[in-house]
């Protein structure tokens, strides 16, 4: 019997984050018209707005899969955006070369962080920190302390990455969906995927094993900077505006996202359970959005989420940071 009431409970725990999406619409449905809540364009909107903050929240996941705290991916995602928006601006080169040069020049930063994490066995946190505040500056360099426009120098088809739909789903979805797919499919059904999680559940154990952590931390955290800096480039197309701020304000949902989504689906951060986080947030700030509510209430919804998430998560969880 007791068995059975633990199988329940962790039954209910692994999919809470269903049943409170549920809740959070219903309620918004009676605050709200039910037009205008219940849309094809409101879903849109909670979509689009969801696109970045889940590229975002899978660079998150990686690291952490194999217990390593990556807090670089805000600054490293504006960086991307200011880069792309700056070489728009002063040079005539086609604006899909710009974008993967940003991304590519963002992915250094996780190089630097993962070879630092591994050659000196520094804390990912502190690491990640410090890559954080240059990326941040770098930005700032770049941008002169200016907000720049430089939608008129970006080609449609990339702005279509940001606003763009097809049918009632806008197109940046559909790159969140590959994105966290590919993601999924290699950390959750790969060999190299299973060394990646045997390093976050017991890295003495899994160095014992053979698994070799130098290799896979400079991995995470390259591929954490790589992703974080697709999500500035698609912000960029989202906002057609590059400023030091704008991305730096997505570091407390994605988080929130990410500890909310490791008590989902598994006990363990995943890609799958990450993805009802992102959505379960991103409907929660819509909501409160289109109410009215002042802008302080979000801020109070994102840390109750991320600190109900962190105590839910310590109790299920086997990681602890």
């Amino acid at each position: 019997m007791r068995s059975t009431a633990r199988a329940r409970t962790a039954g209910l725990t692994r999919f809470s984050g269903l049943y409170v999406l549920a809740i959070v619409v219903l309620v918004f449905w009676r605050l709200l018209r039910p037009g205008v809540w219940v849309s094809s364009q409101n879903v849109s909107v909670i979509l689009s707005e969801a696109s970045v903050v889940g590229l975002l929240a899978v660079a998150a996941v990686i690291p952490l899969s194999a217990s390593l705290l990556d807090i670089s991916f805000a600054n490293v995602a504006g960086f991307a955006m200011g880069l792309t928006a700056y070489l728009a601006l002063h040079t005539g080169w086609n604006t899909w070369l710009i974008g993967a040069l940003a991304v590519a020049a963002s992915a250094g930063f996780g190089l630097l962080s993962g070879l630092l994490v591994a050659v000196l066995e520094l804390p990912s946190l502190i690491v990640t920190l410090g890559v954080s505040s240059v990326a941040l500056a770098a930005t700032q360099y770049l941008l002169d302390g200016q907000t720049l426009y430089p939608r008129a120098r970006l080609a449609p088809s990339f702005l279509s990455l940001g606003t763009g739909q097809w049918g009632p789903i806008p197109i940046a979805t559909f790159v969140l969906a590959g994105i966290g797919l590919a993601a999924w499919a290699w950390i959750e059904h790969t060999p190299s995927g299973r060394r990646l999680l045997a390093l976050g559940g017991n890295a003495n154990a899994a160095r014992l094993a053979g698994v070799r952590s130098f290799r896979y931390q400079v991995l995470c955290l390259t591929l954490s900077a790589t992703l974080s800096g697709i999500g500035g480039v698609v912000l960029l197309a989202t906002i057609g505006t590059a400023d030091d701020v704008s991305a730096s304000g997505y570091l407390l949902p994605v988080i929130a996202a990410v500890f909310l989504g490791s008590t989902q689906i598994k006990s363990r951060f995943n890609v799958a359970g990450t993805f009802v986080g992102v959505i379960l947030i991103q409907t929660g700030i819509h909501g409160i959005e289109l109410k009215g509510f002042d802008q302080w209430v979000n801020y109070v919804f994102d840390g109750a989420v991320l600190i109900v998430a962190v105590i839910v998560s310590r109790r299920s969880s086997k990681y602890a940071f």
